[in-house]
């Protein structure tokens, strides 16, 4: 069985007002990808 990492939502989500948000950067480099692919999903 393989173990899956524990992610602290804090450290790639902020709060604005009454939303969370992120961006591509942190998206990128929670998931272990490359900016520019991340931006290519968009």
């Amino acid at each position: 069985m393989s173990e899956f990492p524990v992610l602290n939502f804090l450290d790639f989500i902020s709060v604005n007002d009454d939303q969370l948000i992120t961006d591509s950067l942190k998206v990128a480099a929670v998931h272990g990808k490359r900016h520019d692919d991340v931006l290519k999903l968009v």
